[in-house]
C-alpha cells in the first residue's frame, strides 16, 4: 500500500504494439497491397491500446513510466531493507529513484541498492534512506512468458481489434466517440482484466 497514489505518467511511446499493423489490417479486410491508410491504421492500434490501458489500469505495450508521490509507505524487508509497491502491475526494471532528504535536497539511490522482487512485485531499497517527494522512473508491460516475450491476453488483442474497426469504418467524430466508449463487446472483453477499477 502507499500513503498516496501520486501520479504515473508514461515516458516514452512503446517500441511495439500488441496488434501489429498486418493483423489489423487482415481483420479489417484489407489487402496488404494497400498501403495509403498504413499510418492511419498505426494510429488508430495506438489509440485503441491507450483507450484499453486507461479502462485497465495497466499496461499492455512495455514502455518507460515516471511514478512522483509525496510519501511512500516504507515496511521492513529483511534485515536491512525497506520494501514498497507502485500503483502499476509487471513492472519490468526500476531506472531510477529519487527524493528530498531532511533538507530538501535532491537525492538519487544508486542503482546498485535498489532491488526488485519480480514476483511479488515489490521495490526494495536500504532502509537508512528516509525523504519525501519520490520520483521514481521504471519500466513496465504485459505479462512475460517463459520465453521473455510479451504476452497479451487474446481478450485484448480481440477488444483493440473491435475499437480499431470501429475507428475505421467511422471517421466522423461525432460518431467515433459513441461507437468506441459505447462498444459492449469491447467493455466485456477488458472488465476481467482492470486493475484497481481502471484509471
Amino acid at each position: 500500500m502507499v500513503d498516496r497514489i501520486g501520479t504515473v505518467r508514461r515516458l516514452t511511446p512503446p517500441a511495439t504494439e500488441p496488434v501489429t499493423l498486418a493483423e489489423a489490417k487482415k481483420h479489417l479486410r484489407i489487402n496488404t497491397d494497400f498501403t495509403k491508410d498504413d499510418n492511419y491504421i498505426q494510429g488508430l492500434i495506438s489509440s485503441a491500446r491507450d483507450h484499453a490501458e486507461k479502462y485497465c489500469g495497466r499496461s499492455w505495450a512495455t514502455a518507460d513510466f515516471v511514478w512522483t508521490v509525496e510519501a511512500l509507505t516504507l515496511s521492513v524487508y529483511g534485515s536491512s531493507q525497506y520494501k514498497f509497491k507502485i500503483p502499476m502491475q509487471f513492472i519490468s526494471s526500476i531506472n531510477e529513484i529519487g527524493y528530498l532528504d531532511s533538507d530538501s535536497v535532491d537525492q538519487v539511490i544508486a542503482t546498485s541498492l535498489i532491488g526488485l522482487d519480480s514476483d511479488r512485485q515489490w521495490v526494495t531499497i536500504p532502509d537508512t534512506i528516509e525523504g519525501s517527494d519520490w520520483v521514481i522512473r521504471f519500466s513496465a508491460g504485459p505479462d512475460l512468458g517463459t520465453s521473455q516475450n510479451e504476452v497479451t491476453p487474446d481478450a485484448i488483442k480481440q477488444a483493440i481489434f473491435l475499437l480499431v474497426g470501429d475507428a475505421y469504418e467511422n471517421r466522423q467524430a461525432s460518431i467515433l466517440v459513441v461507437s468506441i466508449t459505447e462498444n459492449p463487446a469491447v467493455v466485456s472483453l477488458l472488465h476481467d482484466y482492470r486493475v484497481n477499477m481502471g484509471v
